[in-house]
């Protein structure tokens, strides 16, 4: 018979055999657990990361490419009519007076209160209208509306080829959403009208366009034009025309005067693009109520006051000219959106109470550019300050103080100040003002551009 003294020890024996073999168990089971504990406590804890140095606010090297998009979204968006005439608006910022549409640089989406109009030998033919004697040009049996442009991407270059009969005037309507030079974003059509003598004797041929020009909400914004040839800078608003001496590189309006809106738009006009003829003659006038009016009309305003009423265009004029036989000649101009602080790198918030807004249309090398600040100042003593980074200098003849004008009707004064860089590269500027604060805005400057 066991005695209880050797039961009890087989039976302690037993349980000190089983608790081994269950430590065991959760040894080989966490093995990898418990090695990269070890590892973790044996190796070194890694050096703190070098802070990292801001860049002051000068020029930067020039290692940025100017032609590389910051993204691939179409800030702009055209749209065509049967006659291929165009309208554009911009799918990410909402319209005012609509929220489910978006903002609108055109009176109609579509582009049915814009117009083309081609002269040959004083006669008169609205681009896209098909009457005896002009017609759509086929290529391989296809009808060359709203067509592909070779060698562009699909979505943002479309082509329209139309000819006359009489005088074989062959005109190629390119329209392409470009980037805008000063934002890097897909913001800006390039319009160009391709012209072509096909005959064998020589005609004389011209072409104005009309512009119907809306920002936003606003059909009635002020033009702003920049300093030219000694002029000053100044408001549009009574009907004007600028001959080709006194054309500006651009205009511009800003849509109201709600600078805090973080969605404001500045719809910007350029006149000047390289390896296009010069425009002959710039009106700023009231928009004609018959949109397919011909190649002119009286641009004086019908309003009692002499001022520029509800509804605002732009009319774009290459003057009647002799083309020989077998002559080409390119014409072209740009629209599209200034920069909106929504849309460049996720600011929402405008600084400064919304009384300023600082923009720059375009910057080069090759001549001064324009430094323009809209401004709401209360104080009829107002001074405002720029501030330039090194690389940067003021035109001759620019003071760094300058006061701020009386507002007009619109409720707000701009200033403007002629700049000169000397070498390419992304600069950042300022401008304080007393009182009311401060406005910074970046700003590019290039070598050349294609405006």
């Amino acid at each position: 018979m066991i005695s209880a003294q050797r039961k009890l020890f087989v039976f302690g024996v037993f349980l000190a055999v089983l608790i081994a073999a269950s430590h065991g168990f959760l040894l080989i089971s966490n093995w990898g657990r418990l090695q990269a504990s070890v590892l973790k406590w044996l190796t070194p804890a890694p050096a703190a990361p070098p802070p990292i140095a801001l860049r002051p606010p000068q020029a930067l090297p020039a290692q940025w490419n100017p032609n590389e998009p910051l993204d691939y979204i179409n800030r702009v968006e055209v749209q065509f009519g049967e006659d291929q005439r165009y309208g554009i608006t911009c799918p990410r910022l909402r319209d005012g007076r609509n929220p489910e549409a978006p903002k609108r640089l055109t009176g109609n989406p579509r582009g049915t209160t814009n117009s083309t109009c081609l002269r040959v030998e004083g006669y008169e033919y609205q681009f896209g209208t098909e009457i005896p004697g002009v017609r759509w040009v086929r290529d391989q049996g296809r009808v060359m509306k709203g067509a592909p442009v070779p060698g562009k991407d699909r979505s943002r270059a479309w082509q329209s080829i139309w000819e006359t009969e009489y005088g074989r005037i062959r005109v190629t309507q390119r329209v392409e959403i470009i980037l805008g030079e000063q934002s890097r974003l897909y913001d800006t059509v390039l319009v160009n009208y391709h012209i072509w003598n096909r005959d064998r004797q020589a005609h004389n041929v011209g072409l104005r366009v009309l512009l119907d020009t809306l920002i936003g909400s606003t059909d009635a914004a002020p033009f702003y034009v920049p300093p030219v040839h000694g002029k000053p800078e100044h408001f549009v608003d009574s009907a004007a025309e600028y001959p080709q001496r006194d054309l500006p590189e651009f205009v511009c309006a800003l849509e109201k005067d709600r600078f805090q809106d973080p969605d404001l738009a500045i719809a910007v006009l350029g006149l000047n693009v390289r390896h296009s003829i010069p425009l002959d003659r710039l009106v700023l006038c009231d928009r004609p109520d018959n949109p397919t009016v011909g190649w002119k009309w009286d641009h004086r305003t019908v309003q009692p006051s002499g001022k520029l009423g509800s509804d605002v265009c732009a009319v774009l004029y290459w003057d009647q000219c002799t083309m020989k036989p077998t002559e080409q000649r390119e014409l072209a101009f740009t629209y599209g959106l200034g920069k909106s602080k929504s849309d460049v790198g996720g600011q929402r918030e405008c600084p400064n109470g919304g009384r300023l807004r600082l923009f720059c249309a375009g910057a080069s090398t090759r001549k001064p550019f324009p430094i323009i600040l809209y401004v709401k100042a209360a104080d009829p003593d107002q001074i405002v300050t720029l501030h330039l980074p090194e690389g940067m200098t003021l035109a001759e003849g620019q003071q760094t103080e300058r006061p701020v004008p009386p507002p007009g009707e619109h409720g707000y004064a701009q200033v403007t100040w002629l700049v000169k860089a000397s070498k390419a590269g992304q600069y950042s500027i300022r401008v304080e003002a007393p009182g009311i604060g401060r406005a910074e805005e970046p700003v590019r400057v290039i070598e050349r551009g294609a405006i």
